[in-house]
C-alpha cells in the first residue's frame, strides 16, 4: 500500500524529491502529475502533486524529507559544485523565505485568460524575507529579453489605439472631426503611457 509523504505545487519539485527518495535507497512514485502538467490550475484542488512510497517506509522518508527541508543535501552539493546561485535576500543574504505571485501579473494572467480561453500562469514571483523581512522580485526575464518585450508590447498597443483612434474618426467625422483627432491624441497618449507603466511594474 502506498503513502503520500509529501506534495508540491509544481510536478518538477516532486520529481525533485523522488530522484532524492530513490537515491536513498526508498521506492517512491508520483500521483497526479500528468493530471497538473495538463491543467496547472488544478494543483491546488487536487492537493498537489504527490510523492508516495510503501507504507512500511513512510518514517525513512519523512526522515529524508527533513534533512532536505534543513538544507543538508544543499551543503552536499556545494561542497562538490560550488556556488549554485542560490536565490538570497539582497538585504541579508538569508535564502530562507516565503513567496506570492504578484498581484498585478495574477490580475493581467486571470484576465487574458478570460479573454481568449487558454489558462496561463502569472511571470515571476514576489519574494519575502523570512530573517528580516525584506520584499524582493525575481527577474523572470533577462535584461535584453525584458527590453525586447517592453518594445513589443509597446508597440502593440500603440497599434491597437491607433486602429481604435481610426474607427472612431470615421464614425464622427461628419460631425466634429476636429474634436476627435484631439480626442484620439490623447486616447493614444494616455494608453501609451499606461502601457510604460504597466511594463515596468512587470519587470
Amino acid at each position: 500500500m502506498l503513502t503520500t509523504v509529501a506534495a508540491f505545487r509544481e510536478p518538477w519539485e516532486a520529481h525533485m524529491f523522488c530522484s532524492r527518495l530513490e537515491a536513498e535507497g526508498v521506492p517512491a512514485f508520483i500521483a497526479h502529475e500528468y493530471h497538473i502538467w495538463n491543467a496547472w490550475h488544478f494543483s491546488v484542488c487536487l492537493g498537489g502533486v504527490k510523492v508516495q512510497v510503501p507504507s512500511e517506509m513512510v518514517r525513512d522518508a519523512q526522515a529524508i524529507e527533513q534533512r532536505c527541508r534543513e538544507g543538508e543535501f544543499i551543503v552536499q552539493l556545494e561542497r562538490d559544485f560550488g556556488d549554485l546561485e542560490e536565490l538570497r535576500c539582497p538585504n541579508c543574504g538569508s535564502s530562507e523565505h516565503w513567496k506570492r505571485r504578484p498581484i498585478v501579473r495574477a490580475a493581467i494572467a486571470i484576465a487574458v485568460s478570460f479573454l481568449i480561453g487558454p489558462i496561463f500562469p502569472p511571470l515571476g514571483w514576489v519574494y519575502f524575507c523570512e530573517k528580516c523581512g525584506t520584499k524582493f522580485k525575481s527577474q523572470p526575464l533577462p535584461d535584453f529579453a525584458r527590453k525586447w518585450v517592453m518594445i513589443g508590447v509597446t508597440t502593440m498597443v500603440e497599434v491597437l489605439l491607433l486602429v481604435l483612434c481610426w474607427f472612431a474618426v470615421r464614425l464622427f467625422a461628419t460631425h466634429n472631426a476636429i474634436g476627435v483627432f484631439i480626442l484620439a491624441g490623447a486616447v493614444l497618449m494616455v494608453g501609451r503611457k499606461f502601457a510604460v507603466r504597466l511594463l515596468r511594474d512587470l519587470q
